[in-house]
């Protein structure tokens, strides 16, 4: 068991002390994101302990009577009814974290596992939770026919991290970037054409961020945008590997601005918003499609809506070749105000003493 260690900071004589565990059971960026960074931020500002767990097969045997709460995000792993009856036995709370809808589509390399497991298991956590959280008012609306008791808390990005740092790298061409996996395959057919004329008429490069060379799903992912096979790989396709979530935003500083292209289903509109948050660390604009949850960002300045054709993608990504000078740091100002991880865990830390006074 890893604990972050207590960095205790001033003023804080009317805090109530709890001691908090985390259950991840893996590094992905939902876990790095949804619980890690707050957790770790919010034991450095308050006066909180906060330990972390990453190895599923002891949570079975983790004395659960020391913790005022546990946190964990969408299911406790394949002996999860277990952990549930030991967390019950100590009387500690339960917060279950959720990012994304439990229901995913057919195309999703997870399909058959979720169908089969995970699903019902998300099902379960949720309704056997002290409460939920999760990231946007909108997935929350579904969370509550299993727990009226949910609140919502923005993804942000703790932006004090090295990977959010990093000096811009200029580059001779305009640059386009998209950050991802396997499981938006879909998603990238929906611009593809488009990504490719413009790249092709404007002498501009397109940077796939997250591949792994020797996956078949990501060749697949490259075929969507460049129309052709690995063998024939036109120049202005670039790939960036994919990595370790607490290190891969240093791709945005390769791009000049980025795409989020989503196809409009009923999984992708429970989603969140952090590919948003994320090109705002670098001052960057974003084009995403005009979907759900993107266009509930309507009114964020640095984000520019495009329908799912191809002459609108087009459209988008040539405006971006003269873009509107300050559009990438009005992204940043909107998301600083309402992606603000110091202004979040102020409510996740407000969260944690009402459920466990």
């Amino acid at each position: 068991m890893a604990i972050i260690r207590n960095k205790r900071s001033i003023n804080k004589q009317n805090r109530l002390q709890m001691k908090i565990l985390v259950l991840m059971d893996n590094n992905s960026g939902v876990s790095f994101h949804r619980l890690f960074t707050p957790y770790a931020r919010m034991q450095q500002d308050y006066d909180i302990i906060v330990d972390v767990s990453q190895t599923p097969t002891d949570w079975i045997n983790i004395d659960y009577t020391k913790y005022d709460a546990v946190v964990f995000n969408r299911w406790c792993g394949i002996y999860q009814y277990n952990v549930f009856e030991a967390i019950l036995k100590a009387k500690c709370k339960l917060v279950c974290d959720i990012d994304d809808y439990w229901v995913i589509p057919r195309s999703n390399p997870a399909f058959k596992f979720y169908k089969k497991v995970i699903k019902n298991c998300v099902k379960d956590a949720m309704s056997l939770a002290d409460i939920v959280s999760c990231s946007t008012d909108h997935l929350a609306s579904k969370i509550k026919e299993f727990n009226e008791n949910t609140i919502t808390f923005p993804n942000a990005l703790d932006l004090t991290g090295e990977q959010w740092n990093l000096p811009k790298q200029k580059g001779d061409k305009l640059r386009v970037g998209w950050v991802g996996g396997i499981s938006h395959l879909e998603d990238l057919k929906c611009v593809g054409d488009s990504v490719k004329r413009f790249c092709e008429d404007y002498d501009a490069e397109f940077y796939m961020c997250g591949y792994h060379s020797d996956s078949t799903e990501w060749h697949s992912c490259e075929k969507a945008i460049t129309g052709v096979g690995l063998d024939e790989r036109p120049s202005w396709f670039k790939t960036v590997l994919g990595t370790r979530a607490d290190l891969y935003g240093q791709s945005y500083a390769l791009f000049d601005f980025c795409i989020a292209p989503l196809r409009e289903d009923n999984f992708n509109q429970y989603k969140s918003e952090l590919k948003i948050v994320e090109a705002a660390a670098y001052q960057l604009p974003i084009i995403c499609s005009d979907v759900k949850p993107y266009n509930f960002h309507l009114y964020n300045p640095g984000v520019l809506l495009c329908p799912n054709t191809f002459d609108h993608w087009y459209q988008c990504l040539k405006s971006m070749v003269n873009p509107i000078e300050g559009r990438g740091q009005e992204n940043t100002d909107y998301c600083n105000k309402y992606h603000n991880l110091k202004i979040i865990n102020e409510q996740r830390y407000n969260m944690l003493v009402e459920l466990c006074k």
